[in-house]
């Protein structure tokens, strides 16, 4: 009985440790995309200056 705690108990640390992980990727993606978006519409013209 012992061990199929510790299993579960093993699984449920795992599960938690994946869900945190894509909160935290989530978190940096949503935040890269406003910092993306945001430099885009600041630099447009200077974008297409430096692709010339």
């Amino acid at each position: 009985m012992a061990k199929t705690t510790k299993k579960a108990n093993a699984w449920q640390i795992i599960s938690a440790v994946f869900q945190a992980l894509a909160a935290l990727f989530g978190s940096l993606k949503k935040s890269h995309d406003s910092a993306k978006a945001e430099s885009e519409s600041e630099g447009t013209s200077r974008n297409s200056s430096a692709k010339e």
